[in-house]
């Protein structure tokens, strides 16, 4: 699923999801928008617009892949 990210933010992923499920996040701001390493891998700063992070659960947390301009 996807979420675009407005404002600054720390959102969270959820706690737990079906194995395999893909979760999107997009920055849609030049405001520093910080994915908490809450249920995550790691923590991940978006500070550009169209910065991007793909987090997949793999059944015991969230593997977390970004792309950062």
């Amino acid at each position: 699923f996807l979420t675009v990210l407005t404002g600054a933010s720390v959102p969270t992923l959820p706690s737990t999801a079906d194995t395999g499920t893909v979760k999107i996040l997009i920055a849609d701001t030049a405001a520093d928008v910080e994915l908490a390493a809450t249920n995550a891998t790691s923590a991940v700063t978006l500070t550009n617009i169209g910065d991007m992070v793909i987090a997949i659960f793999d059944g015991t947390e969230w593997v977390v892949g970004r792309s950062l301009g």
